[in-house]
């Protein structure tokens, strides 16, 4: 999801179905399924533990948190997609975990109530950065940790035989984030915010392949929808980059590099 104040289209595209569809899609990727082992691995949950999830999307990160704590712990994400908060109830699978629509600068949570907070890829839509931060200060208790991950559009590396075409394509997509390269500016704006900034991990999705399963498959998808829409290209260009992508991978020449970062976070005793 998007944690916006308002809901902002992913890639010019509403969330209806067919969206809502790609959306999971890419989310169920190989790339994205081992980001969240990663991002596991680096909050060390532990059974009983509060967590709250901002902007929780379709739920599966939250549903892979609620393993870990078991029944005696809960997880509760908020979306401001209420598409995205009727499909994660839909598929919810334990007790413990709830959903609701909500602002990521305005969170539905009472001070200091959560052992642990969680925002993927949230973060960069929102206009107002630190005052997604001081909320998450705020709902945290003293020492709780939290994770906040962030992608970084200005590192993408996407092969092309027209750079010059593949750069009006990213410079389209720029525009689609608030904040498209907001990781190299984040932990000031964090530890402002009442956050202590712990450490930062890299998530490098780097690969050659293209195919169902595969990030770049279904990001291509939002590239152009955004680009055509956004009228940043014409539709035959944004089709043409797009077509390319598929020719490259067919040909055995696909590179798609890009990263995300989680900033380890704690709020001071």
């Amino acid at each position: 999801g998007q944690g916006t104040e308002k809901e902002v289209p992913v890639a010019g595209l509403t969330f209806e179905d067919d969206a809502m569809a790609r959306m999971e899609a890419l989310y169920r990727s190989r790339e994205l399924t081992l980001r969240r082992k990663e991002m596991l691995a680096a909050l060390a949950l532990r059974e009983g533990e509060r967590v709250l999830d901002v902007g929780s999307g379709p739920g599966f990160f939250a549903e892979t948190m609620a393993e870990i704590i078991g029944p005696t712990g809960s997880v509760f994400g908020v979306d401001v997609s209420a598409p995205f908060v009727d499909r994660a109830i839909a598929r919810r699978r334990h007790d413990w975990v709830s959903y609701a629509v909500g602002d990521a600068t305005a969170l539905p949570e009472p001070d200091a109530g959560r052992d642990v907070v969680t925002c993927v890829q949230v973060i960069e839509y929102v206009p107002d950065v630190a005052a997604v931060g001081r909320d998450i200060a705020r709902v945290l208790r003293p020492a709780g940790r939290g994770l906040i991950n962030v992608a970084d559009w200005g590192g993408l590396i996407w092969h092309s035989d027209d750079p010059e075409r593949m750069d009006r394509v990213c410079r389209a997509w720029d525009a689609h984030s608030a904040h498209p390269r907001l990781p190299r500016a984040l932990a000031p704006i964090l530890r402002q915010a009442g956050l202590r900034v712990d450490d930062v991990l890299v998530h490098q999705f780097a690969g050659l392949h293209w195919g169902p399963d595969r990030h770049p498959t279904h990001l291509a998808e939002f590239f152009r929808a955004y680009a055509r829409d956004s009228g940043a290209v014409s539709a035959a260009e944004a089709d043409a980059w797009h077509d390319e992508q598929a020719k490259l991978a067919a040909e055995g020449r696909h590179f798609f590099s890009l990263p995300s970062f989680s900033f380890l976070v704690s709020r001071p005793d």
